[in-house]
Order: structure tokens, then C-alpha cells, then sequence
């Protein structure tokens, strides 16, 4: 399945266990390989307003659809 960029900013982020960490905000891409490197993302609720930015390599992605990002619960 090919998710393009536009989908991909703003899609919800989730752990294992549900809990909500907020919305894919950007990525970075390795130049080597054309790959995602690492997921940024704008933390959720109340939260934004005490943490900076969430960053999530592509290891740490369960899985990726086109209604939300799923990430171990590290």
C-alpha cells in the first residue's frame, strides 16, 4: 500500500496499548536508502503545551495504515 505525504502529516499516533501521543507532524528520510528514518511527532491534548515534539524511528512503527500509526510502548 503507498501512503503519499499528504496523508501521512496529520495522521493519528497511537502505542500498542492505546495510549493517544498525538498527530505525524513531518518526517526525515535517509538519502542513502530513500527510506523514512524517523517520524515527528506533535504531541497530543495538554501535552503540547509541556513537550517539545515526539521523534519515532520506522523500528519502532508496528504498523501503518491509512487511518493511524501504530508504535511499540517504549
Amino acid at each position: 500500500m503507498l501512503i503519499k505525504h499528504k496523508q501521512l502529516i496529520g495522521l493519528p499516533v497511537v502505542t500498542q496499548s492505546g495510549i493517544n501521543l498525538g498527530r505525524v507532524d513531518g518526517f526525515n528520510l535517509e538519502t542513502d536508502s530513500h527510506l523514512v528514518y524517523q517520524y515527528l511527532i506533535k504531541p497530543a491534548g495538554l501535552s503540547k503545551i509541556f513537550s517539545h515534539e515526539l521523534i519515532i524511528s520506522r523500528q519502532q512503527v508496528v504498523s501503518l495504515s491509512a487511518e493511524k500509526m501504530v508504535v511499540d510502548d517504549l
